[in-house]
């Protein structure tokens, strides 16, 4: 009897370790697959091919929903390709931020986001958001506790990790990276690169002064350009039918949306140490159109660093949403915290000709940096070239496109744009830019004095000429630095 009992004793024992070592493989069979499709989303992602990415990010979580560094390129990756000119359903997706926002639980909030990302189906997804409650005990949570202290702890630790598994097959000095906080210089130039890129491109399309020079580039020669349309403000979406086509692309447009928001989301929970979750909420919310939720996220960034390329930011914002108020405020906020900084003047005049049609005023902030400028001791030629340079841009704006301005004035303000332009290219020859816009005014030149049309728009021709080719050279220039770059 003894006998049987332990043997019967022996044969649990081994089931039990036979069950734990099958565990054991399955858990490392979990995370090997984990890694497998994380090493090819990062491919995807440095190839820019944010949908592929997008999808071997999705089989990260699946085979290891820990695998925190997954949902944040995932909230990157539909934020990417989530495209905010196509209709979506906003009323959804606002509705998904503010519940997860309420969910204090980080492992039920990971699990939410986790559900979100593997559906597929937009239906589904509207019966999940909609049907999704947050759970009474997580709202009536007041005060942290020593355990809640000690969770904190572990959080900070797991958003450390986000940024230790980045795309990148080189990790050396990783690590130490890692170990370094950012500066707040180098945190605020890394928000700033980000705005100045998305508003070169936006100002690309709308702006006439970037029409007129792609006009010229091409040796275009017009009388009159077309008048730039006012930039319009964004909207609340409003409920309209749509075609067949149309509600494929909100769909997509939707689900997009979604998981950029709900991702980013979860991220903000980790990322305590850096403010990239919080630029990340900034413009996603900013995208969405939902002005009190962007708001918000930009000032956070804001009460973090002050600085006055951070209040660029800010005032670039509110121009957006036509609030013109704001936005001059946080520019003299801007210029006053460094008023040595020369772009101030710039961004300052761009805000009064293209959001307030205060050309004067805009010519008045260039000359301000002209003379700060030209007090810079360290100010090399091509920095002053092209300080004289916007002030002929700016006389060229007023002069275009104030129709009826007098006769006299328009005179006055030609020829001092045209001096501005000239001096600029006494300062650096091979600065392309001054050269179109000789052009440009020699033509407003031609309506002070119809009579000489002819011989004004032979010069200007000459400009277009020279303009072109010393613009080839400066991108044979580039190219040649891009591949040298390369090459290292």
């Amino acid at each position: 009897m003894k006998k049987g009992r332990s043997l019967l004793l022996v044969a649990i024992i081994v089931a039990l370790v036979f069950l734990f070592n099958i565990s054991c493989k399955s858990l490392k069979y979990s995370n090997l697959k984990a890694n497998f499709h994380f090493k090819k989303a990062n491919a995807k992602y440095q190839e820019e091919d944010y949908t592929a990415a997008a999808k071997e990010y999705t089989e990260v979580i699946k085979a290891n929903p820990d695998f925190i560094a997954a949902y944040y390129y995932l909230g990157s990756c539909y934020q990417q390709v989530f495209k905010p000119g196509l209709p979506f359903d906003k009323e959804l997706v606002v509705k998904m931020g503010n519940k997860l926002d309420k969910i204090k639980d980080l492992n039920y909030l990971k699990e939410t986001v986790l559900k979100i990302n593997t559906i597929n189906d937009y239906e589904e997804l509207k019966n999940f958001i909609n049907s999704l409650e947050v759970p009474e005990e997580e709202e009536k949570k007041v005060e942290g506790t020593e355990e809640k202290g000690e969770t904190t702890e572990a959080e900070n630790k797991e958003g450390e990790k986000v940024k230790a598994q980045e795309p990148k097959e080189n990790k050396e000095g990783t690590e130490s990276e890692e170990k370094a906080e950012s500066t707040i210089d180098e945190k605020v130039e890394a928000i700033i690169k980000k705005w100045e890129e998305e508003k070169k491109a936006e100002e690309e399309k709308k702006k006439a002064e970037a029409e007129a020079k792609k006009k010229a580039q091409r040796s275009l020669i017009v009388t009159e350009q077309p008048q730039p349309q006012p930039e319009k403000k964004p909207e609340e979406q409003k409920p309209q039918e749509l075609n067949s086509q149309q509600k494929k692309l909100m769909v997509k447009n939707t689900m997009r949306a979604a998981k950029a928001l709900a991702n980013t989301i979860l991220i903000k929970h980790y990322d305590t140490a850096t403010l990239d979750s919080t630029l990340a909420l900034a413009d996603l919310y900013d995208k969405l159109g939902v002005f009190e939720k962007a708001e918000k996220y930009y000032l956070d960034i804001l009460k973090a660093y002050k600085t006055n390329k951070a209040y660029y930011v800010i005032s670039d914002f509110y121009a957006k949403y036509g609030k013109n108020d704001k936005a001059i405020e946080y520019l003299h906020k801007a210029i006053q915290m460094n008023p040595n900084d020369s772009d101030g003047y710039v961004y300052l005049a761009k805000f009064y000709a293209e959001n307030m049609g205060k050309y004067d005023e805009a010519i008045k902030a260039i000359e301000k940096m002209i003379q700060l400028v030209e007090n810079d001791p360290n100010a090399d030629n091509h920095k002053k070239a092209v300080a004289y340079y916007w002030l002929g841009f700016y006389s060229w704006v007023k002069s275009f496109r104030k129709k009826y301005l007098p006769r006299d004035e328009r005179a006055k303000v030609v020829e001092t744009g045209m001096k501005a332009l000239m001096k600029a290219i006494e300062l650096d020859p091979k600065y392309p830019e001054p050269y179109a816009y000789v052009n440009l005014l020699y033509r407003e030149k031609a309506k002070v004095n119809p009579a000489k049309k002819k011989e004004y728009y032979q010069k200007a021709e000459e400009y277009v000429k020279k303009f072109q080719e010393l613009y080839k050279r400066l991108q044979e220039r580039q190219k040649l630095a891009k591949e040298l770059e390369k090459q290292k």
